[in-house]
């Protein structure tokens, strides 16, 4: 006796399979919308690190332009060239300002400054009576302004880490 209520069995596995097949589907179509907008997201992230990145840049620049520009009125008459640079130190989180000038005498003066502290990190003269180059950092134990001298190679090494990170 044959029961006519019962789906053939090559009916009853089509059906899971195409079942399946549109789960599948649906599953991959899912995942491809989640890896879509964690690469939007992702994409996302990143520009705003640059915009970060370029506003500090920029803050940073100007900065900096007050400090030379300051620089520059208080040794009014007495410098035959000066010049500046800066950076924004994205690991430090700092900015900081390079100035080099030339006096009427011939010294050589290079300096670098937190722009936004004011605040000389390390200079070093060189020229005129001075032999050789001179470096200095503030002492670490005064806060009377007191600096130490340190030697050429230890200032490029502090110069580099302040200026290119």
């Amino acid at each position: 006796m044959k029961n006519n209520n019962l789906l053939p069995l090559s009916v009853l596995i089509a059906a899971v399979l195409i079942s399946g097949t549109i789960f599948l589907s649906t599953k991959n179509k899912k995942t491809e919308n989640v890896q879509e907008s964690s690469i939007t997201t992702t994409e996302q992230r990143e520009n705003a690190v640059k915009e970060k990145n370029i506003d500090n840049d920029k803050i940073c620049f100007n900065q900096a332009q007050k400090i030379f520009a300051q620089y520059k009125k208080d040794n009014e008459g007495g410098l035959i060239q000066s010049n500046s640079s800066n950076h924004y130190n994205k690991k430090m989180q700092k900015c900081f300002v390079e100035i080099s000038s030339i006096s009427n005498s011939g010294v050589s003066n290079s300096y670098i400054a937190d722009a936004f502290e004011n605040k000389i990190l390390i200079g070093c003269l060189s020229g005129g009576s001075i032999k050789g180059e001179l470096c200095s950092i503030p002492a670490v134990s005064s806060s009377t302004g007191e600096y130490q001298k340190i030697d050429n190679i230890e200032a490029k090494t502090i110069i580099s880490n302040y200026m290119t990170k």
